[in-house]
């Protein structure tokens, strides 16, 4: 909820809609995805997000394998309720 995407204009390109996440946001969860360089300019190593993605990806498959079970188990004391 703290990390959100967002379009922006390039100030070093001509103003070039881009389309990206904010470092200082990423860097309050993520500290080692963001680098500040001599002029204090933050940025985001892309590159690293995806391993942070990949992740997030499969807490969120456990996550719906255990609810597909537990709603499995509920299923079945549901039918055995009726039954009895």
């Amino acid at each position: 909820d703290n990390i959100n995407a967002y379009t922006y204009n390039r100030n070093d390109l001509n103003n070039k809609e881009e389309l990206g996440l904010i470092a200082q946001e990423v860097e309050k969860e993520f500290p080692l995805l963001v680098c500040t360089n001599d002029n204090g300019i933050k940025s985001l190593n892309y590159q690293k997000v995806t391993t942070i993605l990949l992740q997030a990806i499969k807490e969120l498959n456990n996550e719906i394998s255990d609810i597909k079970n537990k709603n499995i188990i509920l299923w079945q004391q549901l039918k055995n309720a009726n039954i009895n």
